[in-house]
C-alpha cells in the first residue's frame, strides 16, 4: 500500500483595498485588451498582403470598439512583432509595402483629427514626429541679402551726410 502525502498549501492572501484608476491606468488596460489579438511570435511570417490585411483591420476594428487610439507599436503587436522597427524593416519586403504604408497612413490620419481636435497637443506632436517623420523647421535664407534701390540724389545726400558727420569728428 503506498500512502498518500498531501503538500500544505499556503494560505491565500486576503484582496486589499481596490486602488482607484485614473484615466492613465484605464487607458493602458484598454490598450492591453485590445492587444491581444495575435500573440507575439520571433517572426511573423504571412502569406500574402490580404492576411496581413485581415489582422489590422481587426486591430483597428479593435481599437474603434474599446475607444482608445489606433498607434504604430500597438499595430506592431497585434501582428505578432516585437517592436515598431521590426514593423518597418518587414515593411521593406516588396508585397506587404503598400499594405503596411496604408495602415501607418491610417494611424497617422486618425493622429491629425485628434491634433486638430483636442486641447493638449504636445503628445500628439511627439508622435507624429517619432513615427511619421514629422518635423519642426524654420528656413531662414542668410544668403538672400537684397538691398533696397535708392535714386542717384538719395546715394550724393548720403555722401554728403557722412561726410559732414566725418567733419564734426575730427
Amino acid at each position: 500500500m503506498t500512502e498518500m502525502t498531501t503538500k500544505p498549501t499556503k494560505p491565500r492572501k486576503k484582496p486589499g483595498p481596490k486602488k482607484k484608476q485614473n484615466k492613465h491606468d484605464r487607458t493602458i488596460e484598454k490598450i492591453r485588451k485590445v492587444t491581444k489579438i495575435t500573440p507575439p511570435t520571433p517572426v511573423p511570417t504571412f502569406e500574402t498582403p490580404e492576411e496581413m490585411q485581415i489582422l489590422i483591420g481587426a486591430y483597428f476594428k479593435e481599437c474603434e470598439e474599446k475607444q482608445v487610439p489606433t498607434t504604430v507599436p500597438g499595430l506592431a503587436y497585434a501582428l505578432g512583432f516585437v517592436s515598431r522597427q521590426s514593423l518597418w524593416d518587414y515593411s521593406k519586403k516588396k508585397a506587404f509595402s503598400y499594405t503596411l504604408k496604408r495602415a501607418k497612413v491610417y494611424i497617422e490620419a486618425e493622429r491629425n483629427i485628434m491634433l486638430l481636435t483636442e486641447q493638449n497637443a504636445a503628445g500628439k506632436i511627439f508622435d507624429l514626429k517619432n513615427n511619421f517623420e514629422w518635423i519642426d523647421s524654420q528656413n531662414l535664407n542668410v544668403n538672400d541679402v537684397t538691398k533696397p534701390k535708392r535714386t542717384p540724389e538719395e546715394i550724393e545726400a548720403m555722401r554728403v551726410m557722412s561726410r559732414e558727420i566725418v567733419k564734426r569728428l575730427k
